[in-house]
């Protein structure tokens, strides 16, 4: 990208920048990827271990106990682990909204501009994969990336929605957090994608901020008096940020206020209190923002505000139909898993294929209607029922009995949906054939069908791994 030239839309922030020469530098280098460990499968130590042991010097995020930076150019699922569900990859600075949120177990939250599901997935882990997290999207189109991050993370406390955020229904309340990371002329992505020109961008910004200051208010208006709403973008420009900001504290001056925010390790610059001969409340210096030459990550704008007094309509909570007992019984019997692995948990049933496993205190909204909710857990479909792989890799460490655990080459024929050749006495109470958990170190990656032993022992593993998974493997 080299200087950034007048004619080049982040020319226009010439006079906010602290360093220009260095802001001109960070933009036209490429973005770190960086990832966060799984909370309930790994540390990030063992992690940064695992990784090792691959070649991979992934470096400790200092602001973030979960976080690791990767190598320069290293894709994130250039590792098994990835495919285990052991960690996520989310760029640096995504991260901070929700970190600053501080979503705590009990509390009930909305995610109303949900996909690609990056912040539902680790409001939902910080919840301990527990209570209510509801993550809604307008696009259908873009579900779909929400439910293959909850089947991989193995996320139990989500539903899901689909309406405009603007729009999002009264009677879903009320909400202990709320994440409002609204849609935005994406100008802090310019370090991994090509910018439009000034003039789209201030086209699209007229529309956006209208769209904006509508979802911030839909959020202010589901938060319970004493919840907090983070409104977060991923752009520069002022307009959709601190004005967006400043004209709902206008609006409801006694019901919310700005709070101030701080991460130890990571520099965050002030809001901005005025721009182009327009003034902002003072306060809107507690708002933060994220420049890609401070900390090496992309751009980000955030507001942690705080409902203090109003009134929030607390609506009806839906109700699941309970799953037939049988199906899970059977799966627990044949592969030895203990009773502890579910506790909290509740069986449901919706559809032909799946029942789900979600966590027993889970209070979604009665409206708007979910599109789909829980992990998919057990196939249903089948005779006897099986374990999806989503099943597996939530509950496979468990597995006592008929259990498969496979080295580095085989895990990756596996995940290639090849057939794997096991060594004689390969397995973990292995029955003459069928359904197998399948594992590596310990992790569960999906299910597998072992064959009869042959004269010598030696046996073969059918892969069952997903088609749409495997072509996700390097």
């Amino acid at each position: 990208m080299g200087a950034v030239r007048p004619d080049n839309p982040l020319f226009r922030y010439r006079d906010v920048v602290d360093d220009w020469p260095a802001f001109e530098t960070a933009v036209a280098s490429p973005l770190p990827a960086t990832i966060w460990a799984h909370p309930a499968r790994i540390t990030r130590e063992a992690l940064r271990s695992l990784l090792a042991e691959a070649g991979i010097d992934a470096r400790p995020v200092a602001w973030q106990p979960s976080a690791l930076r990767l190598p320069a150019g290293l894709r994130p699922g250039a590792h098994w682990g990835q495919a285990a569900g052991l960690y996520h990859a989310q760029e640096e600075a995504s991260m901070v909204p929700v970190t600053l949120l501080d979503p705590q177990p009990g509390h009930r939250v909305l995610d109303l501009c949900a996909a690609p599901g990056n912040k539902t997935a680790q409001a939902a882990l910080a919840l301990g994969n527990r209570g209510t997290v509801v993550a809604n999207d307008v696009a259908k189109g873009r579900l779909a990336a929400i439910r293959h991050l909850i089947k991989r993370l193995g996320l139990m406390n989500v539903s899901v929605t689909c309406r405009p955020a603007q729009d999002y229904s009264p009677h879903a309340g009320g909400f202990d957090r709320v994440i409002a990371d609204v849609p935005c002329s994406c100008e802090g992505t310019v370090r991994k994608s090509s910018q439009p020109s000034a003039q789209a961008l201030c086209e699209t910004r007229e529309r956006l901020v209208a769209r904006q200051t509508a979802i911030l208010d839909k959020a202010v208006r589901l938060c319970r008096p004493g919840g907090r709403i983070v409104y977060s973008t991923c752009t520069f420009a002022p307009e959709e940020n601190e004005q967006v900001v400043d004209a709902l504290l206008r609006r409801y001056p006694d019901e919310l206020r700005l709070l101030p925010v701080s991460l130890p390790g990571l520099y965050l610059a002030p809001g901005l209190t005025g721009w182009r001969g327009r003034t902002f409340l003072p306060e809107l210096a507690q708002a933060v923002r994220l420049w890609p030459h401070h900390n090496n990550t992309g751009g980000f704008f955030i507001a942690l505000l705080e409902r203090v007094g109003g009134e929030c309509r607390e609506g009806a909570r839906a109700a699941e139909r309970p799953a037939d007992g049988h199906w899970l019984e059977g799966i627990v019997q044949r592969y030895a898993i203990p009773g502890s692995a579910l506790a909290g948990l509740r069986l449901v049933h919706r559809g032909r294929k799946y029942a789900q496993l979600i966590a027993a205190d889970h209070e979604p909204p009665a409206r708007p209607e979910r599109v789909f909710f829980g992990l998919p857990t057990v196939g249903v479909q089948m005779k006897p029922p099986k374990l999806t792989t989503a099943g597996v890799m939530a509950l496979g460490a468990y597995a006592r009995r008929n259990v498969v655990e496979l080295d580095e080459s085989q895990a990756q024929a596996y995940t290639r949906r090849q057939v794997v050749t096991l060594q004689p006495g390969q397995g973990i109470g292995l029955g003459e054939s069928g359904s197998v958990v399948v594992r590596r170190r310990g992790y569960g990656l999906g299910l597998g069908v072992v064959s009869p032993a042959a004269e010598d022992g030696s046996r073969h593993l059918a892969s069952l791994y997903p088609r749409s998974w495997a072509a996700e493997v390097p």
